[in-house]
Formats: structure tokens, C-alpha cells, sequence
């Protein structure tokens, strides 16, 4: 269902350092049992259905069982699709109030990044993979101080294509958005059906020439809401 295009990273040189995911965050496993788990099913089944795709099961929350005489109260669905939406609609809005939208002369950017029709799609492609893969699906829980140096290598990586005047909010604003990661994960923990995402890229080159800037969420091996339209891909 989640086909996707191969996408690149910016190299900026010394102007952006990359997030890196090994000096605070270890993103050893895509899933939450840190098992590196990974699916053999192909893209259709014998019933003509499209399975989810190997990395959406990669990337998979399961609840933890809820100790004996402790009153179960699980978090609803729609608490869960609402907290996924709000984190979709605050990383657009983010990244198309804080970039330049003009050429720039750094010879070391690259692709979608150094194009300003395709940086905004770019930025928000980034920022929605950063905070599922590191904060929503990451193999535990973040602590307060964690996600705030999510959010500052988040900064970082994107300062090189900023309004110089807004960065202060700009770094704010991730910070809000790291936030929204960290309550959908815990809606999630506590919610007894199993949530995941779909794929950034597949490989096979159903989606070439786009840009996927949100992935499909899914529950229980189908998707959680229509969240698979055309206004989540962006023309490279």
C-alpha cells in the first residue's frame, strides 16, 4: 500500500550536522521488543490483498501486559489516529513557516534538499522519519532530556536553510513537535491493538518521482485511518 522512492539526505558539510542517532538514541531495532524482527511476506497474498509491507512491521508498537489487580484503562483509537494527525498537521505547518524558499549557494547540498520545490516535502519528510524511527518506534521510552536533544539535533540539521530572524521559534516548534512523538507513543503503550507505519521506501519504484513526507499508519496489519493520499507525496 506505502510504495516509495529512494530519498537523500542533504550531505551540508559543516553548516548542518546530520542527526546521529548513535551518540543519544540507539536505533538498533525498528521495533519496541528490540528483536530486529523483520517480515518475509510479499507485497500481495494469495487473496489478491495487499499485505503491509516488511518495514511497517519492522517498525511495529505491541503493548506491554498490564500486571494482575492493576484496572485496565486503554487509550481509544481515536486518541491514537487524533495524536498522529495532530504530529502530520504541525510538521507541515512547520515546515513552511521556517525555510527559505530561494536558491542557495552551497555547492555541498544535495537533491530534494537544495531544490526550493522540493525542500519544504524534503523538511517534512526529515522531521516525520526522525521522530517515528527515534522517538514513536524507538526500541524504549525517551526521557524529557533525550527528546530535547532529539529536538536540538534536529535544529541543527535543518539551520542551514532557516529564517535567521524566526529560529528561535523555529527551535520551539521542534521541540512541540518531539513532544507530539512522545504522547503518541505513549497513547499507543497503552492501547491493547498493535500500531505501526508503513514503508519511506520499498524499493520497487511505484512511487518514483515523489516524495514520501508521512507515512501510512496501521493497525493491526490494516490501515488505522486514510491516512494514504496524494496529499502526503510531493513531486520531486
Amino acid at each position: 500500500m506505502a510504495a516509495g522512492i529512494k530519498t537523500s539526505l542533504p550531505a551540508n558539510g559543516e553548516e548542518c550536522v546530520p542527526y546521529d542517532a548513535s551518540s543519544a538514541i540507539s536505533s538498533k531495532s525498528k521495533t519496541s521488543h528490540g528483536d530486529g524482527r523483520r517480515s518475509s511476506r510479499g507485497r500481495h497474498s494469495s487473496s489478491g490483498k495487499r499485505p503491509v509491507s516488511a518495514y511497517a512491521a519492522d517498525r511495529s508498537y505491541r503493548t506491554a501486559p498490564i500486571p494482575e489487580g492493576r484496572p485496565v484503562q486503554y487509550t481509544e483509537d481515536k486518541t491514537v489516529i487524533s495524536n498522529v494527525t495532530t504530529l502530520k498537521v504541525f510538521i507541515d505547518q512547520h515546515a513552511e513557516n521556517f525555510y527559505l524558499r530561494d536558491v542557495l549557494s552551497l555547492s555541498s547540498l544535495k537533491g530534494e534538499f537544495n531544490d526550493p520545490r522540493s525542500r519544504s516535502a524534503a523538511i517534512r519528510q526529515y522531521l516525520a522519519k526522525t521522530v517515528i524511527d527515534h522517538i514513536i518506534m524507538g526500541d524504549r521510552d525517551r526521557s524529557d532530556a533525550e527528546i530535547s536533544e532529539i529536538a536540538t539535533q534536529i535544529s541543527a540539521y535543518l539551520a542551514w536553510c532557516s529564517i535567521p530572524s524566526l529560529n528561535w521559534q523555529r527551535e520551539t516548534n521542534i521541540r512541540e513537535i518531539c513532544d507530539v512523538g512522545g504522547r503518541i507513543r505513549r497513547s499507543m503503550s497503552s492501547n491493547p491493538s498493535h500500531w505501526s507505519f508503513g514503508a519511506w521506501d520499498d524499493g520497487d519504484g511505484l512511487r518514483s518521482g515523489f516524495i514520501i513526507m508521512f507515512p501510512p499508519l496501521y493497525k493491526n496489519g490494516e490501515p488505522g485511518t486514510d491516512t494514504w493520499d496524494e496529499n502526503l507525496l510531493a513531486s520531486e
